[in-house]
């Protein structure tokens, strides 16, 4: 068993295990714990913590922060979620086990409208720009932005009768918008 088990007190024994190789350095990791009693408990402590090992269940808890630990699980979460939703569509597994996981949520951030002023001065910045007309129609319209960037004219001059177009989506101003692409419920 790769670790070992070492007097530090009366009944105080430090337990070091080796928890395999550092993926970027190659150097050895080795994870110490504290055990309390007799030598044959920290022997019974090296034996789990060994075992914990084997599994890849050992982690040196001292040197991770909350932080990292979080974005290292959202990390892993996202790729094994995409690696078993393709088992699921090539039926090598019945189910996406990570669909019964639910990530920590992430607070909603507060959306900041612009007042009368602050959006005359915006459009006032925008005017000359190519910028203007997309500031225009997501003000007057309340479009966003993706919805913005997906609207394409119809002619080379836009006018009263030129419409606009979003893929999926065509109308004329002041008409009915019809939608040629299959719809979202």
């Amino acid at each position: 068993m790769p670790g070992y088990v070492r007097r530090r007190g009366r009944n105080s024994w430090e337990v070091t295990v080796s928890a395999g190789r550092d993926p970027v350095t190659g150097r050895r990791v080795r994870v110490f714990r504290s055990a309390r009693g007799t030598r044959k408990d920290a022997e019974r402590e090296l034996a789990r913590l060994w075992l914990e090992a084997t599994k890849g269940a050992l982690v040196d808890l001292g040197r991770v922060t909350v932080e990292e630990w979080l974005r290292s699980w959202l990390d892993v979460k996202r790729v094994l979620h995409a690696a078993l939703e393709d088992a699921v569509r090539q039926q090598v597994v019945g189910r996406n086990v990570c669909d019964a996981v639910r990530p920590p949520k992430t607070p909603a951030r507060e959306l900041r409208v612009l007042d009368r002023d602050e959006l005359l001065r915006l459009l006032r910045e925008a005017e000359g720009t190519r910028m203007y007309v997309p500031v225009l129609l997501a003000s007057l319209c309340g479009l966003r932005r993706g919805e913005v960037l997906a609207l394409r004219c119809g002619s080379e001059r836009p006018g009263p009768t030129t419409g606009w177009s979003a893929p999926g989506r065509t109308g004329l101003p002041g008409g009915p918008i019809t939608s040629s692409g299959p719809s979202r419920p």
